[in-house]
């Protein structure tokens, strides 16, 4: 079995990494081997991989010669990475893309799941997908401050909110080619509000038992349950009036001091939406909510969790 955690960004998908990282030597006691996004190897196939998503959507046989060679060379990259591992994990949001990239949905997610059944059809594994997902009222604001923060968007929200949102916020369509394309049980779906109800322990035992981990036999240390914090509001303010000003150096080591002293975990205030954006946008997602958590999630409640 090959387990792929997706992402969606802004899940706390750093945490997971951190702990999948920090427990290599208990994960291969238990059968597993988490493949390192910050390897050698990894960019190496990172790199084909994103060649490789740019092909156009359509069946393997119909591909020309080049595109499949395209095709091969991230494949075997890829097989570099699990070549003699029993269950390898993957944990790497650009699996799906980068999110709100001119796209008409949250995520080109169909060109990935395309490429994972070109692969299966190649080599006959079977793969495990797990996509934790975020309310969009919460997901948009982070994903705001994350671009604000990388000086990818160094504008207001009201701008980013007319300018850079898909035209279809649901998650459907991010779960939808593969749940076409893999087995009905090929696909968990994860609802990062756990973390609200429960705790990001809970969140994360729900995590891992997806891909058949018990979290009791990992090893958790308290910074890597907020490894990643995010800016808050008072940061992004400070970064959209000071960044343009600065090298690229010295935008970074700005970044590090409002990480430490302005992040959302000191800094509680960081909602955006007026009343009228946050009932366009409700108007927009709540029935595609209400749908998707009864299809992929049925356990847990959308409207408690915000999503209706």
């Amino acid at each position: 079995m090959i387990y792929i955690h997706l992402g969606s960004w802004k899940t706390g998908t750093t945490t997971i990494q951190t702990v999948l990282r920090r427990n290599r030597v208990a994960l291969q006691k238990l059968g597993y081997k988490f493949v390192d996004q910050r390897s050698q190897e990894f960019k190496d196939f990172a790199a084909t991989f994103n060649e490789a998503r740019k092909l156009p959507l359509r069946e393997f046989d119909t591909l020309t010669s080049g595109e499949t060679a395209i095709l091969e060379r991230s494949f075997d990259e890829f097989y570099n990475l699990v070549r003699g591992i029993e269950n390898p994990i993957f944990s790497w949001e650009p699996f799906l893309g980068h999110p709100f990239s001119g796209l008409s949905s949250m995520y080109n997610s169909e060109s990935a799941a395309l490429w994972f059944s070109y692969l299966a059809r190649r080599a006959l594994d079977t793969f495990k997908f797990v996509l934790t997902v975020r309310n969009q009222f919460d997901f948009i604001e982070s994903m705001y401050s994350q671009e604000v923060r990388k000086a990818r968007f160094l504008s207001g929200f009201n701008d980013f909110f007319a300018d850079k949102l898909p035209n279809d916020l649901g998650w459907e369509a991010v779960a939808k080619p593969f749940s076409d394309i893999f087995a009905d049980d090929s696909l968990s779906v994860i609802p990062f509000e756990i973390v609200k109800k429960n705790g990001i322990r809970n969140y994360l035992e729900v995590f891992f038992r997806s891909v058949g981990i018990d979290l009791s036999e990992l090893s958790l240390l308290d910074k890597d349950l907020h490894s990643n914090p995010s800016f808050s509001k008072v940061a992004d303010s400070i970064a959209l009036n000071v960044y343009p000003f600065l090298e690229k150096n010295d935008r970074l080591l700005l970044e590090r001091v409002l990480v430490e002293n302005f992040s959302n975990k000191t800094h509680k205030d960081n909602s955006y939406f007026t009343s009228t954006q946050r009932n366009m946008l409700y108007s927009k997602v709540a029935r595609g909510n209400a749908l998707f958590f009864q299809k992929y999630c049925p356990s847990y409640d959308a409207q408690e969790m915000g999503y209706i």
